[in-house]
Protein backbone atom coordinates (compact mmCIF):
# COMPACT_ATOMS: atom_id res chain seq x y z
CA UNK A 1 0.00 0.00 0.00
CA UNK A 2 3.25 2.13 0.79
CA UNK A 3 4.10 1.93 -2.92
CA UNK A 4 1.13 2.68 -4.13
CA UNK A 5 1.02 5.86 -2.26
CA UNK A 6 4.39 6.70 -3.22
CA UNK A 7 3.21 6.50 -6.74
CA UNK A 8 -0.07 8.22 -6.60
CA UNK A 9 1.63 11.58 -4.92
CA UNK A 10 4.31 11.16 -6.92
CA UNK A 11 1.84 11.53 -9.87
CA UNK A 12 0.33 14.56 -8.36
CA UNK A 13 3.26 16.28 -8.26
CA UNK A 14 4.52 15.70 -12.00
CA UNK A 15 1.08 16.70 -13.10
CA UNK A 16 1.07 19.61 -10.92
CA UNK A 17 4.22 20.79 -11.99
CA UNK A 18 3.48 19.97 -15.53
CA UNK A 19 0.55 22.45 -15.60
CA UNK A 20 2.57 25.40 -14.01
CA UNK A 21 2.30 28.44 -16.67
CA UNK A 22 6.30 28.31 -16.37
CA UNK A 23 6.43 24.69 -17.66
CA UNK A 24 7.61 24.09 -21.12
CA UNK A 25 5.06 22.71 -22.82
CA UNK A 26 6.38 19.39 -24.53
CA UNK A 27 6.79 18.21 -20.27
CA UNK A 28 3.19 17.36 -19.39
CA UNK A 29 3.41 15.30 -22.82
CA UNK A 30 6.04 13.74 -21.15
CA UNK A 31 4.88 13.23 -18.01
CA UNK A 32 1.29 11.79 -19.73
CA UNK A 33 3.52 9.57 -21.93
CA UNK A 34 5.46 8.18 -18.86
CA UNK A 35 2.47 7.92 -16.28
CA UNK A 36 -0.42 6.82 -18.68
CA UNK A 37 0.87 5.18 -21.91
CA UNK A 38 4.37 3.77 -20.93
CA UNK A 39 3.96 0.68 -18.77
CA UNK A 40 8.28 0.58 -18.17
CA UNK A 41 8.65 4.00 -18.62
CA UNK A 42 10.54 3.56 -21.62
CA UNK A 43 11.63 6.42 -24.21
CA UNK A 44 8.71 8.58 -25.59
CA UNK A 45 7.77 7.28 -29.11
CA UNK A 46 7.93 9.19 -31.85
CA UNK A 47 4.04 10.18 -32.43
CA UNK A 48 4.27 13.42 -30.76
CA UNK A 49 0.45 13.93 -32.36
CA UNK A 50 -1.07 11.50 -29.66
CA UNK A 51 0.82 12.99 -26.95
CA UNK A 52 0.08 16.41 -28.26
CA UNK A 53 -3.78 15.71 -28.31
CA UNK A 54 -4.10 14.42 -24.90
CA UNK A 55 -1.75 17.01 -23.26
CA UNK A 56 -4.56 19.73 -24.64
CA UNK A 57 -7.16 17.50 -23.75
CA UNK A 58 -5.72 17.77 -20.18
CA UNK A 59 -4.96 21.49 -20.48
CA UNK A 60 -8.91 22.17 -21.30
CA UNK A 61 -10.25 20.02 -18.82
CA UNK A 62 -7.70 21.50 -16.16
CA UNK A 63 -9.68 24.74 -17.41
CA UNK A 64 -13.11 23.76 -17.30
CA UNK A 65 -12.45 22.22 -13.61
CA UNK A 66 -11.09 25.57 -12.28
CA UNK A 67 -14.01 27.07 -13.61
CA UNK A 68 -16.81 24.89 -12.44
CA UNK A 69 -18.12 25.45 -8.59
CA UNK A 70 -17.39 23.47 -6.10
CA UNK A 71 -20.81 22.48 -5.31
CA UNK A 72 -21.08 20.74 -8.33
CA UNK A 73 -17.50 19.15 -8.03
CA UNK A 74 -18.70 17.57 -4.53
CA UNK A 75 -21.89 16.13 -5.30
CA UNK A 76 -20.39 14.82 -8.84
CA UNK A 77 -22.46 17.29 -11.22
CA UNK A 78 -20.24 17.32 -13.91
CA UNK A 79 -18.76 15.85 -17.01
CA UNK A 80 -15.53 15.74 -18.89
CA UNK A 81 -15.64 16.50 -22.84
CA UNK A 82 -15.38 13.55 -25.38
CA UNK A 83 -12.38 12.90 -26.33
CA UNK A 84 -13.37 12.16 -30.35
CA UNK A 85 -13.32 15.07 -32.48
CA UNK A 86 -16.84 15.64 -33.61
CA UNK A 87 -15.36 17.13 -36.78
CA UNK A 88 -14.83 13.68 -38.02
CA UNK A 89 -17.94 12.66 -37.21
CA UNK A 90 -19.82 14.88 -40.10
CA UNK A 91 -22.86 12.74 -41.27
CA UNK A 92 -22.99 11.42 -44.77
CA UNK A 93 -24.54 13.05 -47.28
CA UNK A 94 -26.90 9.80 -49.22
CA UNK A 95 -27.97 11.14 -53.06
Amino acid sequence: MKDLEKIFYGNIVAYDAALLPEAKQEELENVLWRNVFSDDGSSIPDDSGLRAAMSRYVRRESTCLSLTEKEALFSGNFMFTSLENSSSHTPKRTA
